[in-house]
Parts: C-alpha cells; sequence; structure tokens
C-alpha cells in the first residue's frame, strides 16, 4: 500500500455531518486527511455494502468483570447484587482478573472500539491497556466509606498514580467509585489531585434514599460488609457537582436518577449506559428531558 490510500464503502459515517452515501475516506500514513461525497475522490479501495465509521468509545467499562457473563444476572434488588459482585472478586486470583481483563479487550476491539475508560481495582488493567492497540484512560478504583480507611486508600492511589505517568496511548486517571462507598473527603481530595476523573452517580433510587435521608437499603448492605459510616456520607449528590470535586473532567457514570432540572458543571459528562439500564429495569433515563 502507498502512503495514501481512499477508501469507499456504500455509507461513510462521519458523525459531525450527516451519513455520507458513497462518499470517500482519505488516508495519509496514519491520519484521516479528508472525508468527501461522492464523486470528490476516486477510491483504491471499496468495501462495497458495509458502512466506514469511526472508532467506537467505550467511556465506562470494567474490564475485570468479563468473566461475569451469564454468572450473576441484574436484579432489581441492586445491592444483593453488589453482594454476588464483591464475593467474585474476592475469589478471582491476580491471574483470573489478569486474564479476564485481557478478554474484555479482546472483544472490545473485535467489535471496533478504539477508545476505552476502564474502571478497575487496584489499577490492575494497566500493564494490558497500555501496550493495548487503542487509547485508553484506566481509572484507578478508590473505595472507602469508613474514615479508619482513607488515609490508606489515598496513599496508594498518588502511590499508583506517580508510578504510572501518562503514556502516547493511555492516561492514569482515578475513580472515587460512588457516593455509598467513598468519603467525602476522598472525593474532596481525588477533585484537588488534578486528575480526570469517574464517579457512579444516582445510578439508583436506593442510593438517592441514602444520601438524602441516611435511610434504605445500602445502610443494611454497608453494615453487613463492615464499611458503614454514616458520618462519611457526602451532604448531597449536587455538592459532588458544585464543591466536592474541582476535577480538569469529570464523568459521570449512569446518572439515572438525577434531577433532569439538575445544572452540570463544564467539566461534567454524563456516561449514559442503556444496555445496564435496561438489564436493571430502570425508569426512562433522565436525558431526553
Amino acid at each position: 500500500m502507498s502512503d495514501e490510500m481512499v477508501i469507499t464503502a456504500r455509507w461513510i459515517f462521519p458523525v459531525a455531518c450527516p451519513p455520507m452515501e458513497q462518499g470517500t475516506v482519505t488516508v495519509r500514513g496514519e491520519r484521516i486527511i479528508a472525508v468527501d461525497s461522492h464523486g470528490t475522490q476516486t477510491a483504491g479501495i471499496d468495501f462495497g455494502n458495509s458502512a466506514i465509521i469511526p472508532g467506537l468509545v467505550n467511556a465506562h467499562v470494567h474490564l475485570d468483570l468479563s468473566g461475569l457473563r451469564g454468572k450473576v444476572p441484574p436484579s432489581a434488588d441492586f445491592t444483593s447484587w453488589l453482594k454476588q459482585i464483591i464475593s467474585h472478586r474476592r475469589q478471582r486470583t491476580r491471574e483470573q482478573i489478569l486474564a479476564d481483563t485481557a478478554a474484555g479487550l479482546e472483544e472490545a476491539l473485535r467489535f471496533g472500539t478504539t477508545l476505552i475508560g476502564d474502571i478497575a481495582s487496584e489499577g490492575l488493567s494497566w500493564p494490558i491497556l497500555a501496550k493495548a492497540d487503542c487509547r485508553s484512560v484506566v481509572f484507578r478504583e478508590l473505595l472507602g466509606l469508613p474514615h479508619q480507611r482513607v488515609m490508606a486508600v489515598w496513599k496508594e492511589a498518588m502511590r499508583w498514580l506517580d508510578e504510572h505517568p501518562d503514556t502516547e496511548t493511555c492516561c492514569s486517571a482515578l475513580s472515587p467509585h460512588a457516593p455509598y462507598s467513598v468519603h467525602h473527603s476522598l472525593f474532596r481530595a481525588a477533585g484537588l489531585s488534578g486528575s480526570i476523573l469517574a464517579i457512579h452517580l444516582a445510578e439508583t433510587l436506593a442510593e438517592r434514599e441514602l444520601i438524602e435521608n441516611h435511610s434504605g437499603p445500602f445502610v443494611d448492605f454497608l453494615s453487613e460488609v463492615g464499611a458503614w459510616d454514616e458520618d462519611g456520607l457526602v451532604p448531597s449528590l449536587d455538592w459532588i457537582l458544585w464543591r466536592g470535586v474541582r476535577a480538569p473532567s469529570l464523568l459521570l457514570v449512569h446518572g439515572n436518577y438525577l434531577d433532569p432540572n439538575i445544572a452540570l458543571p463544564s467539566n461534567a459528562t454524563i456516561v449514559y449506559c442503556p444496555r445496564t439500564h435496561s438489564a436493571f429495569g430502570h425508569s426512562a433515563h433522565p436525558f431526553r428531558e
């Protein structure tokens, strides 16, 4: 192949503009230099009855849970489902976790994903994603609602960031897991770290009940797993958005039960997960409003 090639297919989906029937894409080296309508360029390669699209983005994935397929079906009882996830993770060896991560990555690449945001316990996916043929952000997961865990969790997170500087294709970041599992001081520290952040937010009605009323199924769940600390809870979901987190970029994962009229800070993006949303039977997502 020459350094420059022109390819075509039945449809070109630039995304930044409407689909183009039998348009062309001109590639020079590793860069797309032009996307043209039909007849502008003569294509050297024709993919026929197919579509050429930009690489897909999976902005929220847990590659280490790839081994769970078919084992823990979604449930309306979210905290019971979480218990099964915790049990699964505790039973996996480091080698099994790495194998699950590699399998999940292979599947993502096979289906055209070229950018991945992976939330990883202990940041274990870094050595795999840093070498992968894609771009990625590895979010080291932060867990710790009880105040006595905060300092140890934070020291480990800072050491991990120092030991994993960004590469050309892979960026290290943090994920304070969720309002029900992270002490408010950890949220604040993460927000001041200068790191990109990902936070599971307003995923369930039970989460809102916990933060607003300090009641509901999460109280029993957290007590059972030895992680209940009422004083560690954030004051409100709004606090995370406007006062608790000052990140350069903030991914709010799910957002299923955010108020549709809520004002989001300029650094925030909602990551809507439609298949997860459907699997758990949530109400219609507020992005429509």
